[in-house]
């Protein structure tokens, strides 16, 4: 697993979650417009 060092304004933790055929993951409305930086923490492989 790579180490980042990210500095921000605020975290949360969510899931991705199935949208068609890709996945999305929904943020407080606040941060529409803001930028974002999404970072995966599991394996691929280990995913079902």
């Amino acid at each position: 697993m790579a180490e980042f060092t990210v500095e921000g304004e605020e975290l949360i933790e969510k899931e991705a979650t199935a949208t068609g055929n890709s996945a999305h993951v929904y943020v407080p409305k606040e941060w529409q417009g803001c930028t974002l930086k999404i970072i995966r923490v599991d394996d691929l492989e280990t995913e079902t």
